[in-house]
């Protein structure tokens, strides 16, 4: 609980640190292309729940002028809608940290270099290889959330009067492997492996639940969550490092400085 409690208490210290900083040029262009993805998902997602319920209603025969037939278009519609937008909030996530790789590489290393101090120098070499492994890192943990969202899925179906803990479960998973990609750049100056980044996530895992669900809370704020809701997020994970990884990963940068 100390860990999830954290996590959301660093999205305010992320707030100031941006806003602190001035680093408001480092979060114009990537909101900008963040709202474009988002705006043009949910359209995709709204078409297609309309031809979802045009599909089943022409398999159905269903003759809207009797009431009853009403009702059933009526269901249709609602249920098309909140499983796309279920869909589409669970892709959009993916697509964003897949996509915006390297941009979040970028922001990542910038936010840090503010943090702990160090140069400015940019190796190309070292960009590419940070966003490669984004991206690796976020399609792992989409098939990892797909694979326990269908299990409790059916878990839902078989046991029905547990469905409202099952979909809380779901909640929480989501958020934690949208939390863990986003932890997983606090380590990029520090070269950690991706094995060692994930067994300390996996022993701060409060850290990856509370950051990934304020983010997914952020997105139902209209414009403003689909404009700054990942920066705030990558900010927000940079920060809520205790002060021991935050001891290492300064040393390590300095260390590592050399080499460059």
């Amino acid at each position: 609980m100390r860990d999830f409690l954290k996590a959301v208490y660093a999205y305010k210290r992320a707030y100031i640190f941006l806003k602190g900083n001035r680093l408001g040029s480092w979060l114009v262009w990537p909101a900008l292309a963040n709202l474009i993805l988002f705006v043009g998902l949910g359209v995709g997602a709204w078409f297609t729940s309309g031809t979802i319920v045009d599909y089943f209603l022409s398999l159905w025969d269903v003759d809207l002028s009797e009431v009853w037939s009403g009702y059933v278009h009526l269901f249709l519609v609602f249920f098309a809608r909140i499983t796309t937008a279920f869909i589409y909030l669970k892709l959009y996530r993916y697509i964003m940290l897949i996509l915006f790789a390297p941009i979040l590489a970028i922001q990542a290393e910038k936010f840090q270099r503010v943090i702990y101090g160090g140069s400015e120098k940019f190796v190309f070499s070292s960009f590419i290889k940070e966003a490669k492994r984004g991206v690796v890192v976020s399609v792992r943990n989409l098939f990892m959330e797909l694979a326990w969202t269908l299990g409790l899925l059916v878990l839902s179906f078989a046991v029905p009067i547990l469905s409202p803990v099952f979909a809380v479960m779901i909640f929480v998973t989501e958020s934690y492997y949208f939390g863990f990609s986003m932890l997983d750049y606090s380590w990029i100056l520090a070269r950690m492996s991706p094995k060692q980044s994930y067994s300390y996530i996996k022993s701060r895992r409060g850290l990856a639940v509370g950051n990934g669900m304020i983010f997914n809370l952020l997105l139902l704020v209209p414009l403003f969550g689909a404009l700054f809701g990942p920066a705030l997020a990558l900010a927000a994970a940079l920060l809520s490092l205790d002060d021991n990884a935050k001891a290492k990963s300064h040393t390590e940068v300095y260390e590592r400085e050399t080499i460059y």
